[in-house]
């Protein structure tokens, strides 16, 4: 269904350019008659096509002025008024004449004669700097100002073409008028606002304009959000509300400012910030503020650290920690690969004032300090942080451990072991403060954590997970009494290859997969990594089976655990310190115990097997392929995408079924799993034989990835890949998708032979995408065919053909598709480290600047314009930076641009100064915008951008300015040596997307042989936080923070669907380039608290309403109500005294709190274990449940209209009639039991579970969106059962003062009605917070 959404959708698009371009092809085809031009002029009214019809028209020569002319006296109104805008465009005036009016009036007799003799003498004009004269923006104005709408909205449109020099006419009116009505005035605004944003938002502007003149609140807060991504020309804009009345307008007025300005803004903000007295505004500053960086930024955040209110010195203290660059050991600004640097006079000021807010009596100021203290080493706090250890807030105790450590404070160890010895809660902090003073426990530490509770030892294990010294403490645990703990001990334990391969965790692991405890046997293997195969030769019975010859006798990193299978046993190893019992050959042990599991019957037999099959064991293969038709999809994708790097021949037969699997993600996967060895013949072999079946499944777009580009470079497999691909490419009868792979396939190896064929389909094939690709395929190569067929591919009638020649031209990062077809593409997967390097021919300069100005199709010029820029030639920058905001999102020109021009910031020239203004400021890092505007704008407020007189005046100072200077010749320059190539990658158990990169990860080290990838899971705590703490550091947008696949390297990031092969190609090699500082890496304690802050912050705000609001409602809804009656009648029926109703009812509502926890707790597991074991399966549980939320919200409103007809026994969602006998029966019994606490106690949980019948279908979405948050599960789950209790509460209360049960019962039959209205409500809400409550977290 949604291919076939997509189809229309693209459809009615198409149609809709349809008039456009048939228009434009009309006027280039032949010298244009009157009809051509009466059918074209119209269209200027069509914001869509406007400007491509403006442009094709404006650009004929000679210019059309008589037979326009001649349009004025057209029948048709929409034909006179595009035939007047194009005239005056080319006049700088109308001559008086109006359009409204009919072609015959009196009144166009002398303006018609006056234009008829313009048109005779001047024929065509030399360009204007300024459109219209001021007396033709005069009477546009006088227009503006009346009260005629259409005037008004014509006089907007054509002070729009004139430009900046309108905006500036306008504001030196408004400057001179100063008794000039409010209306007035904003008539004028509402026209400056139109003509500045006009640009960036294109049709959106007049709205945009029209509700920051004279919208509601609700309307100019929308307006001013959308100004953040209108760029620096909407500074002037945003200026006119920083002193708005309204507290909220302001806010986001400075927010949007700061977006869209960054450190330009500063000098017009900071005097508005100081003087301003709500608090909310200034803390909304001080968060964007806070990702602005520069001396600037600091002096203004400082500027609040004496403020009295403590929540917003609390901010600022955080904010001066990371404008001033965190950590000694680290920086906070991504991109340039460089710290902030800090004037000595600011920082020191900065300083002192932190020491004074380390005596302050607020504990949460302390804290804040001394997490600067600890971030800036600041070392005249040392001994005041010694001091505060023995603090009385244990926050603060915390901060002073990680601010200790950080100042390596003398007295601190022994302070800290003190601490660690008297309480069990300070184990974590501790252990922490202790790796960052290079120590490990001692003896009497590590016998004191034994004797602590389970969640100190916990506490150990995860502290591990930071400081690998730890892993012996984690031994010690893996046999722990406690199950949670020699469970997380066999976690840690089992998920690195590198611990695994000792004999010591071996044992632990088979011990723990052979002991009775089921819990034990998921923990080992949860997470096992077995070591995994480096050698990508394949096993000898494949070598002979698909006719390779052997290469030699290279053993795989699996062979110590075959021999050490098959060795004799005897040869015990040394038991550690943590007193293991250590198995002889424990490693091939440890497979004969995997292998046991994989054949049995059990729950993890399945994870066995694959755990097996991953290290390349050929049972654990065999097993796989024998159960695959049995397994489900989610099991079957796990395969498929986990199969990485196959060396045996029984992962050849395994995939060949996952190759011709029904569903594409599964074949997709697959293919990727085949190529990943791309050392082998053998893989790649069998892939093409299964592409090439006419009964295939297997399609080529799923083929295509960067495995096959890394194939495609492999010389090995050349020879193989390049005979299939000419085979393909001369059989006519090959499909069209087929044919684009085979000459995709050719990029990397173009042999002479392909120049023949390749060219014929490049001129001759009637197949667009064929042509496309083998255009593509010449051009990349460099080769003479290409350069001596330029003309051929300029002219060719498709757009998507003729964008080959920018991007086989240009230096720029591309966006490029591969098209197989109408329907299918893909993303380039290629990195080519000579885009960089390529020269431009003077052929390639000819047909490039050819097609920037005459290409019919506008993202053609722009990618043509791109190019020329991108190789130092002059380009049109007035039209290229028009072109950019209306680009297709999958261009992403903003984004693109501002990384090119910030790579070559030294060159760049005045001149691109408009180019800079038409920028999303949005979609680039802060510190790229700041390298970009500290070689193009001015040095004045603002950068040229504050006001409007700014904008008209730096329009004028760059016009004549040079676009760049000259290149710098970079070829004697000492490039810079690493060591590693570091990045950290998050992912999400069970996420394809996050499988898909880590394989990418794993595939690009054959071109980046240093990289080193560390791996973090975002859903546990620590990946979250680190996540959160990144995201920060590197100015990620908020929409993209805690989202898996993630990758961070030195010098910028990579998220989610930006993790392309080309894209992370560029982002390593652009890393690569610079000078190794791996301190980027390291999170100052500070930040990682600043980052659980947010986190927090932000799963409360989605939360916490739901949470509440369902327990409440599901408290009182008709299902929990017979509950409350029942427990109403069990006190009439008890008769007890005051004291013992107390008693009664306490033990009562104690037991259904106890009984709905406990029951949330058991789901919350089986939801959190389901997740984490089933690849693939939280998208299908959060339809499940968000689709039983809106079938119960259905049923609901059902029920409420039934409630409104007096048909409550007939509603659905109620107790049974059964469960009601039994919740009577259970009531009965308790009033008689003598021991009627204890009965109340009982019959609460006895009717408690028989109600969750009922409630569950309220109880069971609640827990699966708390569950998503996992950080703070147990938290929500308890606010939810307070909540849901609450009635109870209040019922018990009444009842105590006498209320009777049959007067809630006429409580219940008179509110059923809203009480289901509003459950129903709450479903829906609950529907669309768990489908759709990651976007809002992000948003």
């Amino acid at each position: 269904m949604k291919p076939l959404l997509l189809l229309l959708c693209a459809t009615l698009a198409l149609s809709a350019q349809e008039p456009v371009a048939d228009a434009i092809k009309a006027l280039k085809a032949s010298p244009p008659t009157a009809d051509t031009l009466a059918s074209a002029v119209p269209l200027l009214a069509d914001p869509t096509g406007r400007s491509s019809v403006r442009g094709a028209i404006l650009a004929l020569d000679p210019f059309p002025s008589e037979e326009l002319t001649g349009l004025l006296s057209h029948a048709d109104l929409a034909v006179r008024l595009g035939a007047l805008e194009l005239l005056e465009e080319k006049a700088g005036g109308d001559f008086g004449f109006n359009p409204w009016a009919t072609p015959d009036s009196p009144e166009n007799e002398g303006p018609l004669a006056r234009w008829k003799q313009w048109a005779g003498e001047a024929p065509g004009t030399a360009p204007k700097k300024d459109l219209f004269g001021d007396e033709q923006r005069r009477s546009y104005l006088h227009d503006l100002l009346g009260n005629d709408a259409d005037k008004s909205a014509r006089s907007r449109r054509m002070l729009e073409a004139d430009g900046l020099g309108a905006v500036g006419f306008l504001e030196a009116f408004l400057s001179n008028s100063p008794t000039l009505p409010t209306g007035s005035r904003a008539k004028v605004r509402e026209a400056q606002y139109q003509i500045v944003l006009s640009r960036p938002l294109g049709p959106q502007a007049a709205s945009t304009a029209r509700q920051l003149a004279f919208g509601s609140r609700d309307q100019t807060l929308a307006a001013l959000g959308t100004l953040r991504g209108a760029g620096l020309v909407a500074l002037p804009i945003l200026r006119d509300f920083l002193q708005h009345a309204d507290p909220l307008v302001r806010e986001t007025a400075i927010d949007a400012m700061l977006s869209a300005g960054g450190a330009q803004s500063l000098p017009v903000i900071g005097p508005v910030l100081v003087a301003e007295t709500d608090v909310n505004v200034i803390h909304g500053a001080l968060r964007r503020l806070k990702e602005i960086p520069g001396d600037a930024s600091l002096k203004l955040a400082s500027s609040f650290l004496a403020h009295a209110d403590e929540d917003l010195l609390v901010s600022a203290i955080q904010a001066c920690l990371k404008l001033a660059g965190g950590s000694e050991d680290d920086f906070m600004f991504s991109g340039s690969g460089r710290k902030p640097k800090v004037a000595e006079g600011v920082q020191a000021e900065v300083n002192q004032e932190i020491l004074k807010a380390l005596a302050d009596p607020r504990w949460r100021v302390r804290t804040a300090a001394l997490e600067f203290v600890a971030g800036r080493k600041v070392a005249e706090a040392k001994e005041r942080c010694v001091e505060l250890l023995s603090d009385p807030d244990d926050f603060v105790r915390f901060s002073a451990i990680k601010a200790s450590a950080a100042l390596g404070a003398e007295g601190a160890a022994a302070k800290l072991k003190e601490m660690f010895l008297a309480d069990a809660g300070m184990v974590g902090p501790v252990l922490e403060g202790y790796a960052a003073l290079s120590r490990s426990p001692d003896a009497e530490m590590v016998e004191k954590l034994g004797s602590y509770p389970p969640d100190a030892r916990l506490a150990a294990i995860r502290a591990a997970e930071a400081d690998s010294d730890l892993s012996d403490i984690v031994m010690r645990f893996a046999n722990d009494p406690d199950l949670d703990v020699s469970c997380a001990a066999i976690r840690f334990l089992s998920s690195s290859a590198d611990r695994v391969k000792t004999t010591e965790v071996a044992s632990v692991l088979v011990s723990a997969l052979r002991s009775d405890s089921p819990e034990k046997r998921a923990a080992a293997l949860d997470r096992l990594a077995l070591p995994p195969s480096t050698n990508k030769q394949i096993d000898p019975a494949l070598q002979q089976a698909m006719s390779v010859l052997p290469r030699g006798g290279e053993k795989t990193t699996l062979d110590p655990l075959y021999d050490a299978f098959i060795k004799a046993a005897g040869q015990q190893v040394k038991a550690p310190a943590a007193k293991v019992d250590v198995i002889p050959g424990a490693q091939g042990e440890l497979i004969k115990a995997l292998n046991v599991i994989a054949t049995d019957s059990s729950e993890h037999s399945f994870r066995a097997a694959l755990c097996l099959a991953r290290a390349g064991d050929p049972g654990g293969l065999l097993i796989l392929s024998r159960q695959l038709p049995q397994l489900s999809t989610a099991q079957r994708a796990a395969i498929a995408e986990q199969l990485y790097e196959p060396t045996r021949k029984e992962a050849l037969d395994l995939l060949r079924q996952l190759l011709r699997d029904p569903i594409e993600e599964i074949r997709s996967a697959a293919a990727g799993s085949t190529l990943s060895n791309d050392d082998s013949p053998a893989f790649l072999s069998m892939l093409l034989e299964e592409l090439a079946s006419p009964e295939s499944k297997l399609q080529p777009s799923e083929v295509y990835d960067y495995q096959f580009e890394s194939v495609s470079r492999q010389s090995k497999l050349q020879p193989t890949l390049r005979a299939w691909a000419l085979s393909v490419i001369r059989d006519e009868k090959s499909p069209t998708p087929l044919g684009v792979l085979a000459l995709i396939s050719l990029r990397q190896s173009f042999p002479a032979s392909a120049s023949e064929p390749v060219l014929a389909l490049a001129k001759g094939s009637p197949d667009r995408w064929i042509r496309r690709a083998a255009w593509h395929a010449m051009g990349n190569n460099g080769t003479a065919t290409f350069r001596q067929n330029l003309a051929l591919l300029a002219e060719d009638p498709s757009p998507h053909v003729r964008a080959v020649l920018p991007e086989v031209s240009g230096r720029m990062s591309a966006a490029w598709m591969h098209r197989f077809d109408d329907t299918r593409s893909k993303n380039d997967s290629s990195w080519s480290y000579e885009r960089q390097s390529r020269r431009l021919t003077a052929e390639s300069k000819a047909a490039l600047e050819k097609m920037a100005a005459t290409d019919p199709d506008e993202c053609v010029r722009f990618e043509a314009m791109f190019a020329l820029l991108s190789q130092s030639q002059t380009i049109d920058v007035a039209a290229f930076a028009a072109m950019i905001p209306r680009q297709p999102e999958e261009v992403a020109a903003s984004f693109r641009v501002a990384n090119w021009m910030a790579e070559n910031s030294t060159r760049l020239g005045a001149g691109l100064a408009p180019v800079v203004a038409a920028l999303d400021t949005t979609k680039v890092q802060p510190d790229k915008m700041q390298d970009i505007l500290a070689r193009i704008a001015p040095k004045d407020e603002g950068g040229g951008f504050a006001s409007f007189s700014a904008l008209v005046a730096g329009a004028e100072a760059t016009a004549a300015a040079p676009q760049q200077t000259e290149e710098e010749d970079d070829a004697g320059e000492e490039k810079p040596v690493r060591e590693t190539l570091k990045v950290i990658y998050f992912y999400k158990p069970g996420c394809a997307e996050c499988d898909k990169a880590s394989q990418l990860l794993e595939t690009v080290k054959a071109d980046f042989p240093l990289l080193q990838v560390e791996r973090h899971n975002i859903n546990e705590t620590d990946g979250t936080l680190l996540n959160q703490a990144l995201c920060s550091r590197f100015q990620v947008p908020s929409n993209k923070h805690t989202i898996a696949p993630a990758i961070f390297s030195q010098t910028g990031f990579l998220i989610r669907e930006d993790i392309l092969p080309q894209a992370l190609g560029g982002l390593l090699s652009t890393t690569m380039s610079k000078a190794q500082d791996d301190a980027w890496s390291i999170i100052a304690k500070p930040e990682m608290a600043a980052a659980q802050e947010v986190v927090q912050e932000k799963f409360q705000a989605l939360t916490l309403p739901v949470v509440l609001l369902a327990g409440l409602i599901d408290g009182i809804n008709p299902c929990a109500f017979a509950t409350i009656i029942f427990f109403l009648s069990y006190l009439q029926i008890a008769r007890r005294t005051p004291r013992e109703m107390l008693m009664v009812g306490a033990a009562f509502i104690t037991a259904v709190f106890l009984a709905y926890f406990l029951a949330g707790l058991v789901l919350h597991k089986v939801l959190a274990q389901v997740t984490e074991h089933i690849a693939g399966i939280k998208p299908w549980l959060d339809w499940i449940f968000g689709g039983l939320a809106l079938v119960a919200a259905l049923l609901s409103f059902r029920d409420a209209m039934k409630a409104r007809a007096g048909k409550i026994d007939e509603m659905s969602l109620q107790l049974p009639g059964f469960l009601k006998d039994r919740i009577r029966g259970v009531i009965r019994t308790g009033a008689r039991a003598r021991r009627f606490v204890i009965g109340a106690f009982l019959a609460g949980l006895a009717i408690s579970f028989l109600e969750l019948a009922c409630t569950g279908q309220v109880y069971a979405p609640i827990i699966y969106h708390i569950q998503q948050g996992r950080m703070d599960a147990v938290a929500w789950l308890l606010a939810y059962n307070l909540a849901f209790i609450v009635p109870l509460i209040v019922i018990f209360g009444l009842a105590f003062t006498g209320m009777t049960s049959n007067a809630l019962i006429a409580f219940q039959t008179k509110h059923t009605f809203a009480v289901k209205i509003a459950l129903g409500l709450v479903f829906v809400a609950l529907a669309w917070v768990i489908i759709f409550g990651q976007k809002m977290l992000h948003a």
